[in-house]
This record gives structure tokens, C-alpha cells and sequence, in this order.
């Protein structure tokens, strides 16, 4: 959510859509908001209130400098952890 979030800033639905079309499936309300509740009370995001022009008001989703540096730090690890699973498959000459 926080890679999405950082190409611009969205509202609840196209966070989905944009999970979905990375290949992730469509992440429910039931699982989606809380995420982003949690996210929000972390300070990783901040939400605000826009009202609809053509139908209801929805919240949208922005990335703030911490949820930047947390992204910077989980694609730190994601990278540390596919370099060591790739060294586990024999590369280090133990296999």
C-alpha cells in the first residue's frame, strides 16, 4: 500500500484497484481499511476528507515522510531477503 500510495495520493477504492492490477487480488473493505487505519495511527500515511463532486465525500490517502522512509526500509529488507533466498538455492556453493 505504501508503493501505491507513493505515486500519488488515493482514495480507499483505487488503493484496490491498484493492488489488484500489481497482481495482488482485490483486497476487501474488511481487510483494506483497517490496514489503513493501522497505517494511519503508525504515521505512515495521512488521510483527509474530500467531498464528492457527484456523489459522497471519501477519504483520501497520502504518504507522509515516515510512511516515505518506511518504504525506503521495507524495500531495503525486501531486497536483503531475495538476495539471501537466492543464495540459498546454491549459489554459495553449500547446496
Amino acid at each position: 500500500m505504501l508503493a501505491v500510495l507513493a505515486e500519488e495520493p488515493r482514495h480507499g477504492y483505487a488503493i484496490a484497484l491498484a493492488l489488484e492490477s500489481r497482481g495482488l487480488g482485490r483486497p476487501r473493505g474488511g481487510s483494506l481499511y483497517p490496514t489503513l487505519a493501522g497505517l494511519e495511527a503508525d504515521g505512515a500515511i495521512v488521510a483527509i476528507w474530500e467531498s464528492g463532486e457527484s456523489g459522497p465525500g471519501r477519504r483520501t490517502y497520502s504518504l507522509t515522510p515516515a510512511g516515505l522512509e518506511r518504504l525506503s526500509d521495507e524495500r531495503a529488507k525486501w531486497m536483503e531477503l531475495t538476495l539471501a533466498l537466492g543464495d540459498s538455492e546454491g549459489t554459495n556453493g553449500d547446496a
